[in-house]
């Protein structure tokens, strides 16, 4: 089961800046996980 994405600590960002990280994190989420599998694979 993949982690729902969310925001933990927003410092210094307002709402509408949230909503764009947000929406690009969600939009490139497939290849961000690639990224991270491959970066911490053992």
């Amino acid at each position: 089961m993949k982690p729902a994405i969310g925001i933990a600590d927003s410092k210094g960002f307002n709402p509408r800046e949230l909503a764009v990280i947000i929406r690009e994190v969600i939009k490139n989420q497939s290849a961000i996980e690639r990224a991270w599998d491959e970066h911490f694979r053992n």
